[in-house]
């Protein structure tokens, strides 16, 4: 089943098909490729094989997810469950070498299903909390060899009779959050299947992962993306100086270790900023991106934004179901010279996401290749700051008989000095701000969230202002 689109994305969706070119590039599917000794690299991918010949990788680009488990849970069918999910996705079976061509994939077929088992039921109710947080700290810090595999853990920690922690990590260079979402739903059907006795196999996957990792190199190698590269370097021509953020020195050695904070929206404000979208048809990403971009400017007093973000490759119908890392990174830069309203940034931060959606298909590597940026001493290239839109409900694990209930993370890493990720829920908005913890102080981006809140308050007053 494919995952429903939101009421932004279906809203967002609509705004690009409607853009001349729109269909041109998704109107060619991918084909499969025969069974090779090895594959390409798709270009998401190198950056992070790149960063861990740099031993740059841990634990920026570890994904890690918990849940609590209650009630009767029948774990070998979990475990078998998960070792359906690693044979039906052969990117969960990949390992990374060196070759004569540089770095390649190699799907391995038979692979151990990297699951365990850890028994904290020993413990008293402290003891448990205090071991459950250090297993999940040690997920996330605990790198994977990219050279032998796998690249998945799976860890069951029984607290009590019938009551768990399951633990999955994930290296980023065979996953990404959409990807997640898949395993979860599969996982939850395979095990109902199993536990069950039914036989209802999933779809078959119409490609793998390795040929869209072909594909993706053989449209740069045809020259396919040459009017969106055009527009690449027309849009980042001088761009501005790392941002002027209230931080520390940057020390000589990167750091990804972040902490968040967080401020939930009240009802009224949640109210106000719906209103806002629906009164200017403009979707929440873009309200909520452009009360950063003014949170910035006024923080920096520069006139230049440039802000990273996420968007997914999967605008293609044989990408939907797929696992593996299909992410891109855009930027978007706004203008606010002149001392511009509220509407006009609002109009100009829509126009950027709209043409940067339109020219996603440029890999962020290959453009950094074509502007010969590099990453500039220890901060990130092109832009420094984040900002994406969480689905606070996007774990998708659904097992027959177990109440399932996820489990805070308290390990954060990141490549960026600040990225704002407002988290939206069923009834509300949770802004949160996470930020590397050897650049900025805590109270000083506490402040910087108070008065992105008051931003907010304000534009939904008077867009005019």
């Amino acid at each position: 089943m494919k995952p429903p689109l939101s009421a932004t994305q279906q809203e967002l969706l609509k705004k690009l098909l409607a853009r001349p070119g729109a269909k041109a590039l998704a109107s060619s599917s991918i084909p499969r490729q025969p069974k090779l000794a090895h594959y390409p690299l798709s270009f998401a991918q190198q950056r992070f094989w790149m960063a861990s010949q740099l031993e740059l990788e841990m634990p920026a680009y570890t994904i890690v997810r918990a849940f609590r488990l209650t009630g009767k849970l029948d774990i070998a069918v979990l475990e078998k469950s998960f070792a359906e999910l690693m044979k039906r996705h052969s990117v969960l079976r990949t390992t990374f070498q060196e070759s004569e061509e540089g770095p390649v994939q190699v799907v391995v077929e038979d692979v151990v299903c990297p699951f365990s088992r850890v028994d904290l039921t020993s413990a008293g109710p402290e003891g448990r909390k205090h071991a459950l947080a250090e297993l999940l700290r040690q997920q996330a810090h605990t790198p994977f060899d990219l050279h032998h595999g796998p690249l998945a853990r799976f860890v069951l920690a029984a607290l009590s009779d019938h009551e768990y922690a399951l633990l999955v990590a994930l290296h980023h260079i065979v996953t990404d959050d959409w990807s997640t979402q898949i395993l979860f739903r599969e996982l939850s059907a395979l095990y109902r299947n199993l536990s069950s006795g039914e036989t209802l196999p999933l779809a078959k996957l119409p490609i793998e992962y390795t040929d869209f990792a072909v594909w993706q190199r053989r449209l740069i190698q045809e020259d396919k993306l040459s009017s969106q590269v055009a527009y690449w370097k027309q849009k980042l021509v001088d761009l501005p100086s790392p941002l002027n953020l209230p931080a520390r020195t940057r020390p000589a050695e990167p750091s990804v270790t972040c902490a968040r904070v967080s401020l939930p929206v009240t009802k009224e404000l949640w109210e106000s900023v719906r209103s806002l979208c629906q009164t200017s048809k403009a979707t929440l990403f873009e309200v909520l991106l452009t009360a950063f971009e003014v949170l910035l400017a006024y923080y920096t007093g520069e006139d230049d934004i440039v802000i990273a973000t996420v968007v997914s490759n999967r605008d293609r119908e044989e990408l939907e179901p797929l696992a593996g890392c299909l992410i891109n990174t855009v930027l978007l830069r706004v203008k606010l010279a002149d001392s511009p309203t509220f509407t006009v940034v609002l109009k100009q931060a829509r126009e950027s996401i709209l043409d940067a959606q339109n020219n996603k298909d440029v890999p962020f590597e290959h453009l950094l290749e074509v502007l010969q940026a590099g990453r500039a001493g220890t901060h990130a290239p092109l832009a420094q700051v984040l900002f994406v839109l969480q689905n606070a409900h996007d774990a998708c694990l659904s097992l027959p008989g177990i109440s399932v209930e996820p489990i805070a993370r308290e390990h954060w890493a990141s490549t960026f000095d600040l990225t704002l990720a407002p988290e939206q829920t069923g009834d509300g908005l949770n802004i949160v701000l996470c930020y590397n913890t050897a650049l900025f102080e805590e109270q000083t981006v506490q402040r910087m969230l108070e008065h992105y809140w008051r931003i907010l308050e304000a534009l939904v007053a008077n867009p005019e202002q």
